[in-house]
């Protein structure tokens, strides 16, 4: 049994630092890409709004946030965008490193396009750059999902196949903080 309650909407406080975290991401990328070519930022921004699509098709329809403020925002996006999945099919998921690939990306791209950019014009501020977004991605993405989003998750605790991947989460019944 679990003393961590659990929130039947996420409180504001919490969704919109993680948005705007996410933003920022993707800013930060797309500024590490514009470095090699305005195109490949404008990609690189189009691509990160497909992947959020996909999450949301892919699992926030089915997820007991959906209609709702997630931790992410995207409970109460998904169901503007989507109509309602499966809720008893999001705790069979299964999740694998290779799903998670499109997500990573979101990260190497930039990561590249950075060091790429190094190659033919080396530059401290670039350098410094990239490593400054590995940092925030790697710390930042750990923070919100360890400390923040999944801690305090009625999915996780009904049956996350994400949080069973990177916790080994047990189930147990939640509390509800509305």
């Amino acid at each position: 049994m679990t003393d961590v309650t659990c929130y039947e909407r996420f409180p504001l406080r919490i969704t919109l630092p993680i948005i705007l975290f996410s933003l920022v991401m993707y800013v930060f990328g797309a500024y590490l890409l514009l470095k090699l070519h305005p195109a490949a930022s404008l990609l690189y921004l189009v691509y990160c709004a497909a992947v959020e699509l996909n999450v949301m098709y892919r699992s926030c329809r089915s997820c007991v946030y959906y209609g709702k403020r997630c931790a992410f925002g995207k409970g109460w996006l998904a169901a503007r965008l989507f109509s309602k999945g499966d809720p008893a099919s999001f705790a069979t998921k299964e999740v694998s490193a290779l799903n998670l690939i499109p997500d990573f990306l979101v990260v190497v791209f930039p990561v590249i396009g950075g060091l790429a950019s190094l190659l033919y014009a080396f530059s401290w501020l670039t350098l410094g750059l990239v490593v400054v977004f590995l940092v925030m991605f790697l710390v930042g993405t750990a923070t919100i999902r360890g400390k923040v989003a999944c801690k305090y998750c009625m999915q996780r605790e009904r049956g996350c196949p994400a949080a069973q991947m990177f916790e080994g989460t047990a189930k147990s019944p939640p509390k509800t903080n509305p």
